[in-house]
């Protein structure tokens, strides 16, 4: 369901085109706004602040995070806290961060990118056996990505640590 915010944005009203998007770890709302700037506005899992995709914790996202609550009603996001890697494999440096959780015995990573959006659930049943989901839906063995593979690497070797 699409709704209209306006916002005063540099002492000036403006309105825009606002439409949630269902998302399991964050309150996610892609928002189109008169002049044609478009962007996509989440809550942070980490801290709960509100981040506008690609550039982080704007003033915008702020003041959209602050009319969000106003009309939706202020909603406790749940703050997870995050470990960060960063490793350097084959010339390519990837970033992330993951919360570890269990669930009935199976070990679960939830894998946020470094704009701190949320990327995949990674299900460890023991054994090198990886489940891996996207937002919606299971990603099958042959669809996993290079990034995909290599964080699984990075977790075969930290279950090796512990």
């Amino acid at each position: 369901m699409d709704h209209i915010f306006y916002l005063n944005l540099e002492n000036d009203i403006g309105s825009a085109r606002v439409r949630a998007i269902d998302h399991p770890f964050h309150q996610l709302y892609h928002v189109k706004f008169e002049d044609g700037y478009e962007n996509t506005f989440f809550t942070d899992a980490e801290t709960g602040n509100w981040v506008e995709e690609d550039l982080g914790e704007t003033a915008l996202a702020a003041i959209f995070g602050i009319k969000t609550g106003m009309i939706k009603g202020l909603s406790a996001v749940p703050c997870k806290p995050l470990t960060w890697c960063k490793a350097a494999i084959a010339s390519k440096i990837i970033s992330f961060g993951f919360h570890t959780c269990m669930d009935d015995g199976d070990t679960i990573f939830e894998v946020y990118g470094a704009n701190r959006k949320f990327l995949y659930s990674f299900r460890n049943s023991g054994n090198n056996r990886w489940v891996v989901y996207d937002t919606h839906q299971l990603i099958k063995v042959d669809q996993y990505t290079e990034l995909v593979k290599i964080i699984i690497s990075i977790f075969r070797r930290l279950a090796d640590c512990i």
